[in-house]
Parts: structure tokens; sequence; C-alpha cells
């Protein structure tokens, strides 16, 4: 009789199932803006032929998104350094020793090479270029290719080194300097408002995605990404007015 008894209490003992038990850990957002997670850990218990199994632990996890602001206003400097030096290239206009670095030049046996490959270009005092050709063979084809560009340069060979190249510039017009406005202002609304990861709207669309990413996060509240939000639309508006002054001051000195 007691052994029966102790079978059955045995037995109630297997059969019983256990308790589920879901542990639940809190968010908070941090000040910076870096990112936090919860784990959500879950035990479901199955109930078969009187026996308990036990499933694997479910993790469920809610991120918030990491915004660090800091990056952003990183990329922002890297694009008003890039605007600026692309128009201070631009203001230079033909007197910029980068006006050849994808000029092609035919050499023999029917071989073809960048200028900057065989040659070095500056800028020489007033309104000129020198071109220093590393080999002697390679003088008459530099020639040609500039000639060829039909931008009124036409190269002459130094009377006390026949490798170097002296290049006069023709003065600078008013049609030119209307040109390069139209091309300054193009620059200026590429590094503001095209889709480019480069320009300002660019940068300001990736910022806006984890922030719109943490609003509809449940690790953080609509509050936190509305400050967030107004945190970074103020370091947005500070580049953009930056990159229009510096437009307006390039733009004035072409007139």
């Amino acid at each position: 009789m007691f052994k029966r008894s102790m079978s059955f209490l045995s037995l109630v003992s297997r059969s019983s199932p256990r308790l589920s038990s879901v542990s639940y850990k809190s968010v908070t957002l941090i000040r910076n803006f870096s990112a936090s997670t919860i784990n959500l850990k879950k035990k479901a218990v199955k109930k078969e032929a009187g026996k308990s199994i036990i499933k694997d632990d479910l993790e469920e996890e809610a991120a918030v998104p990491e915004f660090n602001i800091s990056i952003f206003e990183k990329r922002y400097k890297e694009a008003l350094a890039t605007f600026n030096k692309k128009s201070q290239e631009l203001k230079q206009g033909k007197a910029n020793a980068k006006i050849f670095d994808h000029l092609v030049i035919s050499l023999d046996h029917k071989k073809e090479s960048l200028l900057p490959e065989i040659a070095l270009v500056t800028v020489k005092a007033g309104r000129g270029l020198v071109v220093t050709v590393y080999e002697p063979k390679n003088v008459k084809h530099i020639i040609s290719a500039v000639i060829g560009m039909n931008l009124n340069m036409n190269p002459q060979i130094d009377p006390k080194n026949p490798q170097i190249l002296n290049i006069a510039l023709p003065p600078v017009t008013s049609a030119t300097k209307k040109e390069m406005v139209k091309d300054l202002k193009h620059e200026f609304e590429h590094f503001k408002t095209s889709p480019s990861k480069h320009s300002l709207n660019g940068i300001r669309e990736d910022a806006m995605k984890i922030i719109r990413q943490i609003k509809n996060s449940k690790g953080a509240s609509k509050d936190d990404a509305n400050k967030i939000n107004k945190t970074f639309e103020v370091v947005h508006k500070k580049y953009m007015d930056e990159l229009l002054a510096n437009y307006k001051t390039l733009e004035k000195s072409l007139h």
C-alpha cells in the first residue's frame, strides 16, 4: 500500500505543468542618444501524453537605434570642406594645376596615358601653367593634346629646358566670370539639396531615418525622439547657414 501511494505521488509530480515565467527589463533613453536594448524571455510549457515539454527560450528584442550627433557633425564639416575646395578650384578657372588631370595623351605605338602620369603640372606666377615632361619623346604628344582641348591654350617649349612647357592662360572676360558664377551656383545647389550622401540634405535624410526609427521603437518615447530631432535641426541649420555664407563670399569675389 505504501509503495502504491509513493508511485501515485511520483506520477502526480511528473504530470504537473511547470509555471511559465516572463521577465521584463526596463529601458531608459540615455541623454547622449546611445543605444538601449531590452530582451523579453519566455518559456512555454506544453503538456503531451502526461509529460512536460519545455520549449527553447524565445527572445524578442526591442532595440532603440543609436543616434550619435557627432557623426553627423563630422559629415557636415567634410561636406563643407569639399564644397570650399571645389569652389576655389572653380574660381581659379584655367589657372588650376588639376585642369589636365583627366587629359588623355596619345603616345607612340598606339598607347595612351593620362597627363599626370607622364608630366607634372604646376601653377606659374601670374596667369600661367608649367608642365614638366618626364621623357623628351612625350613633349610633342602633350602639346598636341593641350591644343586639342580648344581652350585657347598654346604650350611653348622653354628655351632653357626642352622638357618644360610654359602655357599662358587667356585673360578672364566678363563672359568667363558669368560662366564661373553659374558653375558655382550649380555646386552650391548640389551640396545643399541633392540626394547625394555628401549633400547637407542627404546627410539630414540619413539622420531623420534614425530619428523615425527611434520614434517608432517601443524602447523610447516620442518625447525623447522629438528632443533628439530638435537638437539635430539646430545643428543642420548651423551648417546650412555656413554653406550659404561661403557661397555668397565666393560669388561676390567673382564679380
